[in-house]
């Protein structure tokens, strides 16, 4: 999976399949808050550096208060949530065919078939 992801092409449908998705869920009210480590300060900052713009990127999303903060001195996950959000079944699936089907995506497909072969 990460060869497909080294691709830029692939790696930007993705950030907007997330985008598009979370966008179709039309959250009303979300509260999420985690705290995450992994007991050694170095691997916590190695998941820091994948988690860390993540936790940017969802400040950003409307009617939500999201917290993801890193643990550096112990082994934790813990996380609480709530929140209310409708969705709707065949927006959900119409972005996966679309993302399915897509350039980029048949292009993984196939760098993924290729190492595996």
């Amino acid at each position: 999976m990460l060869t497909a992801l080294r691709q830029a092409a692939f790696r930007r449908h993705v950030y907007r399949f997330i985008r598009d998705i979370v966008q179709a869920a039309n959250f009303h009210e979300l509260g999420f808050q985690m705290r995450l480590g992994l007991g050694d300060p170095a691997d916590t900052g190695r998941l820091w550096a994948f988690v860390g713009p993540l936790n940017a990127v969802a400040q950003n999303v409307p009617n939500a208060r999201i917290s993801i903060e890193p643990e550096f001195m112990d082994a934790v996950f813990e996380f609480d949530t709530h929140g209310r959000f409708r969705i709707v079944p065949l927006q959900f699936l119409a972005l996966a065919v679309v993302f399915a089907l897509s350039t980029p995506s048949l292009r993984a497909w196939r760098t993924l078939r290729g190492a595996n072969a």
